[in-house]
């Protein structure tokens, strides 16, 4: 066996393991995915009936990712506004907004999309609210503190005002010599 040939064995070789690496430690397309790109497709065909079924099943399951989720929605209420159900539109729009708060339409989608969506945002929105005032704190606290402050002022003036001899303590230094 030739050097060549052993090394495109080992070349092969490195690039299999290399394709199982990476095809074990890719990301898989999740199930609820797959249910949303056949919904889609089926609403694109105008199966709206098989697009929701496709939809609730995507629901359906568990660990569904809020991105998902946010895509199922607003399919759904593409789909109830395209057959004129209006209270199921509104229920999916609800769903959607409550998943994602801040969701704007795409310029592309119907205006009854947008409309839908826009005047449940203004709907869900919270009356604007009135500054709290707070009520005033009476001065206890300053009472406090000015009655502290004026004992700790008294006991400093009486232990100043002793009249006791002070005491001169050889401190070991000499005194300066004088200026020439």
């Amino acid at each position: 066996m030739s050097r060549l040939h052993r090394r495109k064995k080992i070349c092969f070789g490195l690039f299999v393991l290399l394709d199982i690496f990476f095809a074990a430690f890719a990301p898989a397309q999740s199930p609820c995915a797959q249910e949303l790109a056949a919904a889609n497709q089926r609403y694109g065909d105008g199966d709206f009936t098989g697009a929701i079924t496709a939809i609730q099943r995507c629901l359906e399951k568990t660990e569904v990712a809020a991105p998902e989720k946010i895509t199922a929605y607003a399919l759904l209420t593409r789909i109830y506004i395209a057959v004129e159900d209006t209270a199921q539109a509104r229920r999916a729009a609800l769903q959607l907004l409550a998943i994602a708060p801040n969701y704007q339409p795409d310029a592309n989608d119907s205006p009854e999309f947008n409309n839908l969506v826009d005047a449940l945002k203004k709907q869900r929105r919270p009356p604007p609210t009135t500054p709290v005032v707070k009520p005033k704190k009476s001065g206890k606290k300053w009472w406090w503190i000015g009655g502290a402050a004026a004992t700790t002022a008294g006991a400093a003036a009486i232990i100043l005002s002793r009249n006791e001899p002070r005491k001169q303590t050889d401190t070991g230094f000499t005194n300066p010599p004088p200026r020439p």
